[in-house]
């Protein structure tokens, strides 16, 4: 047998193992047949999800939208500030997803006192790194967005100044927005998908999208009263998920179709 027609067997191999009788037999990949209650269930969880994370980004996308009104600066300024809390909120998103794993897992095994032991070990995680990152704002702003400047056509002595607020308007928000990404994932791990999605859907218009449009467009209040009102808006995330989480009902939740076992 030639080294070309073995390598084509190899790929064959790596590329389409459900193809290999050995494989196909024991993992039962030939003549599937679709499940229609695993099907309902990655409705139920991952609809709600979906949603969730496109009125994200969404809010965001129009919330944007309206501050490009206000003219050049503004717009720059907050896009220099959002694109760096886009790089230090990453590793919360991380850890945050790191979160919902381990509580889906261990509400699987009917562990729920140790799924709760991992959101209260994250949180603590996830809070030491994002205290020394709003140190780091507060005494480095300069530095931190100065790579957003180089080639800027706005003029630096009005961009400066009104990058630096709103970098230290992040650096606050962040606070907030740390254990709203945690107990929000917390739940979410749990399969409380479809009340997360509630929320942002109801606060997206409610505290973002509606408020922001108000405060430009008709009020004429300027952009720190917009930023000022997408702190309420985290704020209230943080609350709403933070009473949920506590309220317990996440420990009775299951993404599998299985008994709860209580503790």
């Amino acid at each position: 047998m030639g080294k070309q027609h073995k390598l084509y067997i190899n790929v064959f191999h790596i590329f389409i193992p459900c193809c290999i009788k050995k494989n196909a037999h024991t993992y039962k990949t030939r003549h599937i047949k679709p499940d229609i209650n695993i099907f309902k269930r990655l409705l139920k969880f991952g609809f709600p999800n979906g949603i969730t994370v496109f009125f994200d980004m969404v809010e965001f996308a129009i919330f944007m939208l309206i501050i490009g009104t206000l003219g050049i600066l503004e717009l720059t300024a907050s896009n220099i500030a959002f694109s760096v809390y886009h790089i230090i909120v990453m590793h919360v998103v991380g850890a945050g997803v790191a979160t919902s794993i381990m509580v889906g897992n261990y509400l699987g095994q009917n562990k729920a006192s140790i799924a709760q032991k991992s959101v209260s070990t994250s949180l603590k995680s996830i809070y030491a790194y994002v205290l020394v990152i709003v140190v780091l704002v507060f005494l480095f702003s300069t530095q931190l967005i100065s790579p957003f400047l180089t080639n800027s056509q706005t003029p630096l002595e009005e961009l400066m100044p009104m990058s630096i607020n709103l970098l230290r308007v992040i650096a606050i928000y962040m606070i907030f927005d740390a254990g709203n990404l945690t107990f929000q994932f917390a739940i979410k791990g749990a399969g409380d998908t479809a009340f997360v999605m509630k929320v942002f859907v109801a606060l997206s218009l409610i505290l973002v999208i509606i408020p922001t449009y108000l405060i430009i467009s008709v009020f004429k209040m300027g952009v720190y009263a917009a930023w000022i009102m997408t702190m309420s808006y985290v704020v209230a995330l943080f609350t709403i998920f933070y009473f949920r989480y506590k309220s317990g009902k996440w420990k009775k939740m299951r993404v599998i179709d299985m008994k709860v076992v209580e503790e």
